[in-house]
């Protein structure tokens, strides 16, 4: 709806100081898991922002000990894990991906393609009901995999059960106008 190539019901409404802009499908790729919340944004801010980290991280619910947190990663839709294995030597020690798809051939080739690698984890399961706890991502990653879903909303739902209050959630799809 944002790029208005997808029919919706209701409008956007930008927030003050909101600008629309481009967050690259390797943007996950590129943190670095040894560094928390506060120090990845401290590693970019200029001026005197840096001297408001905190206050913009308490606006984002990352108060307290929640800016000193490690980031955990769930892709849904991971097909053959191509989306890692591009850059995989440049991913961080300590992060914690988790893979998943619905089949278990793409687990199998997402698995063979990545290797032996403790960062990651493996899962089959339908995006419909995610089997993990309320809150236990920081981020979930859907690339190309929504207008396979039966139920767009229940995905969504399940995304927004688990992620981690302000949490980020990614997703690309095709449209009419693609491909």
């Amino acid at each position: 709806c944002i790029m208005n190539e997808i029919e919706h019901t209701g409008h956007l409404k930008l927030g003050h100081n909101i600008e629309i802009g481009y967050y690259a499908q390797n943007q996950a790729q590129m943190l670095d898991g040894e560094l928390t919340v506060f120090d990845t944004i401290d590693h970019v801010a200029k001026g005197d922002v840096r001297l408001k980290i905190r206050d913009i991280l308490g606006a984002f619910m990352f108060g307290g000990e929640a800016s000193d947190k490690k980031v955990r990663i769930l892709e849904l839709g991971c097909g053959d894990g191509s989306l890692w294995t591009t850059n995989i030597a440049s991913l961080p020690s300590n992060v914690k991906i988790t893979l998943s798809d619905i089949s278990e051939g793409m687990i199998r080739d997402a698995r063979r393609n990545i290797g032996k690698d403790p960062r990651f984890a493996y899962a089959t399961f339908d995006c419909h009901h995610i089997p993990y706890k309320d809150d236990s991502y920081d981020l979930v990653i859907a690339n190309h995999l929504l207008f396979y879903c039966d139920d767009i909303s229940q995905v969504c739902n399940e995304v927004k059960r688990i992620l981690q209050p302000g949490g980020l959630f990614l997703c690309s799809t095709y449209s009419d106008k693609h491909m």
